[in-house]
């Protein structure tokens, strides 16, 4: 199977490639509303609201590897931490 290259990634050609477009291209979408309804459970003070940003992470993660937007991991880990900081925190309560 011939491979395409992207700025950083390879993957194979055809279906996989429609794919990755796709995620590249949906994906943000998705993730800044769940975003956005995790800030809104924080300000609710739902124990819940870091369980959905910590799983949100690991998508914006997926999404960073997929269309090779490195500037964005720094801002991913951090948050990462900082989500895994607050449920603990809040999971003590």
């Amino acid at each position: 199977m011939p491979l395409v290259s992207g700025s950083l990634c390879w993957w194979p050609s055809g279906r996989a490639a429609t794919e990755m477009d796709a995620i590249k291209s949906y994906l943000p979408w998705f993730l800044s509303s769940v975003t956005i309804y995790m800030t809104i459970l924080a300000g609710n003070k739902s124990r819940h609201a870091w369980l959905i940003g910590l799983c949100n992470q690991a998508l914006w993660l997926t999404w960073i590897i997929a269309s090779a937007s490195w500037g964005l991991l720094p801002g991913c880990f951090a948050l990462t931490i900082v989500y895994a900081r607050n449920h603990l925190k809040w999971s003590k309560r």
